[in-house]
Parts: structure tokens; sequence; C-alpha cells
């Protein structure tokens, strides 16, 4: 047991009150946090730890605030604890799993999930302002030692050329980081996007593009069902260039992390992880530009 381990069970034992606390096993997935499957007097919860820095992309007080929104209007866990002050967060664990380990889902129902978050409108207490955050997260970089190197900027410049389309389009409750890890799917086939913590009054594309981010074409096809008419060359368009700047954002996380010792400490290269990022973000656009034509 390490010491976030050790640590995780002094304070669940403190918040429930009871010594009958046990840990079942870590979840995988994720860049930012540690989330733990726990047993608390027999019932099952899912504890979430933010990792080392977390508190520079994620502010508690607005996850909180967003979550009891989003409690309100879709049938996700409940959240039994939240502390902003550490970012610990408690809810039931739902027996299922996450779909970045199948490929057994109905894309229909992604769709319908997402619809109904976007058919609420401007909602969230934030917007999440991705150019801003871009420029946080990159100032973040350099403050820690990373000196961008020529092609970041190039690629970086490509994508601004489309950010005044982009600003177009209405904002709108989105999830912020709706991938398939945050997707999990329960034995009778029902379907929960969990984990809040970038949502935020954002396009409605950017979400699409998150479920999209290892796959493109998956992207596309969630698309097409989730507008229920073929895909164009404009949709396209669209999604590559959020793909691309989540790719750009993610590419100085990865840094960041890197270059406070997390590589080291995790045994993952997330150096490999930023160069990784930067190549698909360059890949996209160049992509972008072709349906733009």
């Amino acid at each position: 047991m390490n010491e976030i381990e050790m640590r995780l069970i002094d304070t669940l034992k403190v918040i429930y009150q009871t010594d009958n606390v046990a840990i079942l096993h870590r979840l995988s997935g994720g860049m930012s946090n540690y989330t733990y499957v726990v047993s608390v007097g027999g019932a099952k919860k899912v504890v979430r730890i933010p990792g080392e820095n977390a508190e520079k992309f994620v502010d508690r007080h607005i996850e909180r605030q967003n979550l009891q929104i989003i409690e309100q209007i879709t049938p996700i866990p409940k959240t039994e604890y939240f502390n902003e002050t550490n970012g610990i967060k408690i809810t039931p664990y739902v027996e299922g799993t996450s779909l970045h380990l199948t490929d057994d889902f109905d894309i229909r129902e992604i769709a319908r999930i997402l619809r109904s978050l976007h058919e609420k409108g401007r909602i969230a207490v934030n917007d999440y302002d991705p150019y801003g955050r871009l420029e946080l997260y990159e100032r973040y970089a350099k403050e820690v030692g990373h000196r961008h190197e020529a092609d970041y900027y190039r690629v970086k410049e490509h994508f601004y050329r489309y950010v005044p389309y982009l600003k177009s389009f209405p904002l709108t409750l989105c999830h912020g980081d709706a991938q398939r890890s945050n997707f999990v799917k329960q034995s009778d086939g029902t379907i929960f996007l969990v984990d809040y913590e970038f949502c935020g009054n954002n396009d409605l594309y950017y979400d699409i593009a998150c479920f999209g981010n290892r796959e493109i074409e998956l992207g596309y096809a969630l698309l097409e069902v989730y507008f229920d008419r073929p895909v164009t060359d404009e949709d396209k368009h669209h999604f590559l260039l959020w793909h691309a700047f989540q790719a750009l954002q993610w590419h100085n996380v990865a840094w960041f992390k890197h270059l406070t010792g997390l590589s080291e400490k995790l045994g993952f290269d997330f150096s490999l992880v930023a160069k990784k990022y930067l190549k698909s973000a360059d890949d996209s656009l160049k992509q972008a530009d072709l349906f733009r034509q």
C-alpha cells in the first residue's frame, strides 16, 4: 500500500466514522486523478483523489456548483462527499465497464446522453474558455522550464486562424472531457457519463471531439447519429479543429507533468505523450484544411 492509499484509508475512516473500510482496486484511465473503488461498511464507493498540481487545472468550487446542476438534470450517481479544498469526491460505485475497455456499446446512446446535456442551454456556472485555458496551460509548462519548440508555435498559429470561425457557434452546457473512459456501461446496457470536473459552457462539437479523440472515424460516426443525417465536410472540419485544440491543450499538460517529476514517479513518460499530442494536433489541422477547401 502506497502513501496515497494509506492516507485514503485514514480519510475514509474520518469521513464515515468507521474502521470498516478497504481499498478494493484502482481504476485505470485519465491523466489527472487517482480513482479508487473502496468498500465502506460493505458498500462500494468511488473516490476521486486529484493528482499533484491538479488544482492548477480545475476550480473545485466551480466543479461543485456545476455538479449540483448536473445531478438535478441527469441520472448520475449523487455525490456523497465533496471537499473543495483537497478535491476529494466520493460517489456510490456504479458496477460496469468503462467504454475505453470495450467496443460493445450503442453509439446512439452516446449521442442521446450528450444531446441531453447540450439541449439544456448555457446553464453551467462558467464558460469553458478554451482559448484562455490554452494560454494558461502554456504558461504553466513554461513556468516549470519547458521551452516550446518552433513546431508548437506553428501548429498553434495554424489553429488560431480558425478561432473566429469557432467563436461563431453558440455555447451550451458541455461535459468538457467526454472521452470513452468517462462513459460507464452497466450489465443491463445503461450507460452513464461521469467525471464533470471540466464541465462548462462550450461548443457542443467539443464534446463530440472528446469522444473521438483516439479514433477520428468514431467521432464522425457519432456526428452522424447525433445529428441524424449524413456527415458533411463542414462537420468534419469543425470536429477536427476541436480535435486539434484538445491535443494542443494536453500537450502542455503532459509537459507540465513531465517537468514536475511525474514521469519518473509514475514510471510513465509524459514527454513522449506530449510529443504525440503535438503531432496529433498538426495532423488534425492539416485534415481540417482539406475539408475547408
